[in-house]
């Protein structure tokens, strides 16, 4: 992530706000008129301030910066320098390009350490400016919507669902990506025995009494480890109470989307039964001993848990909104509608806003890398230009493969 997106985590924060907006209107309608704009810069200016903190942008930001700091960029290095147990050693072309990247990232760390100061004494006019620029474009009806939607429950579950997807990438720490690494590793190595069974040959021997006992404690392990059921659990309770009964499915359309539902309900049911009855048996007879040991010590492992604790966390948080969130945002929107507010923008004005929005970006980007030491500016500067460089790369490289497929095609 570069050093300086972070400067612009406001700007950020409001564009996502007038994407939101044009969400409220579907008609074609005239450019605000520039009035009052003082007035309605220091409202938005409270409000943008006031959004940041359940936005969760600066946790995002901060969790990013750590795990780059110490899991990815280390993971990378020791890629290219001793290897990761359990993977190959990369392909020159690809070491190569994990070296760039890892040039990068380390003078994108440098350089915020470097800003995290610089950032904070900015951060009120950062505010001002972003608020400024869409004064221009806001009345103050619609600047009123947009506190109650930020005010809404429904936004603040949005914003935790968004958070909760980040820390799939961003909750491990070095020790675990590496355990990550060793076990797809095995995993991938893992070869079943699916010939001499009792499932394809009869005359196979079954397997032991041990071994199917070790089968099941796996199966069942897994199962309470996924936290499957509880999953599953939180997506038709959200399907049945919530989604059939609001605006996110067409009246018309209900009785349809019922019945998938209900089949999903009866095939998880039946897979689940089958996995539960023959999958110890299958296991069993397809593994060896030792290899169901480790098996087992795979599903019990940390990394395994934690990564089914993130998932369930993304779908708990995906699925809190209730009936009353969804008709909240309803009612909202229609008033917006009714009372004529967000109407569509002229392309010359949605072309002016894309131009002072990137002036402004421009600006404080600017201002920002100004204050880097100059060897951390130049140094993150040469990094990019060698990412760019390797993209335009890859994108003819694509191209030409593209051109050529054609002409085999026809051979």
């Amino acid at each position: 992530m570069p050093a300086y997106k972070a400067a612009v985590l406001a700007l950020g924060l409001a564009v996502g706000v007038l994407s939101a907006a044009k969400t409220f209107a579907q008609n074609a309608g005239q450019t605000v008129e520039r009035e009052g704009s003082a007035a309605k810069q220091r409202i938005l200016a409270d409000l943008l301030a006031k959004a940041l903190a359940p936005s969760r942008l600066p946790e995002i930001y901060a969790d990013v910066r750590r795990s780059v700091r110490e899991v990815y960029l280390p993971t990378i290095r020791a890629t290219l320098q001793d290897g990761i147990p359990g993977q190959p050693a990369p392909e020159p072309d690809d070491a190569d390009k994990l070296a760039k990247l890892a040039t990068f990232l380390d003078y994108a760390l440098r350089a915020s350490d470097e800003l995290a100061p610089v950032l904070a004494d900015s951060r009120d006019a950062i505010i001002r400016d972003v608020a400024g620029l869409l004064a221009n474009y806001f009345t103050k009806a619609e600047i009123d919507v947009l506190a109650e939607l930020l005010d809404m429950p429904a936004m603040r579950k949005l914003f935790n669902t968004v958070y909760a997807s980040t820390r799939l990438l961003t909750d491990y720490n070095y020790e675990e990506i590496r355990s990550y690494y060793a076990l797809t590793a095995w995993l991938a190595e893992l070869q079943f025995d699916l010939q001499d069974n009792p499932f394809t040959q009869p005359d196979a021997p079954a397997p032991s009494p041990e071994k199917v006992a070790k089968a099941q404690s796996i199966v069942g392990d897994l199962l309470r480890v996924s936290r499957l059921d509880e999953m599953v659990a939180d997506i038709l309770r959200f399907a049945k109470e919530v989604k059939l009964d609001s605006s996110l499915v067409p009246e018309g359309e209900r009785d349809n989307v019922r019945e998938g539902i209900e089949q999903g309900e009866f095939f998880y049911n039946l897979q689940k039964s089958l996995v539960l009855s023959v999958g110890p048996s299958l296991l069993a007879a397809t593994l060896t001993g030792d290899q169901l040991d480790k098996l087992h010590l795979l599903v019990l492992s940390p990394v395994v848990a934690k990564s089914f604790g993130l998932l369930h966390e993304v779908v708990r948080s995906a699925t809190a909104f209730s009936k009353a969130d969804i008709a909240g945002f309803d009612a909202l929107s229609n008033r917006a509608k009714n009372d004529g507010l967000f109407e569509e923008r002229s392309p010359e004005a949605d072309a002016q806003l894309e131009a002072e929005a990137k002036a402004l970006g421009e600006k404080w980007r600017e201002r920002l890398f100004a204050s880097l030491k100059p060897e951390t500016r130049e140094g993150l500067e040469r990094a990019i230009a060698a990412l760019e460089a390797m993209k335009r790369e890859q994108t003819e490289e694509d191209g030409i493969q593209k051109e050529r497929t054609p002409g085999q095609r026809q051979l």
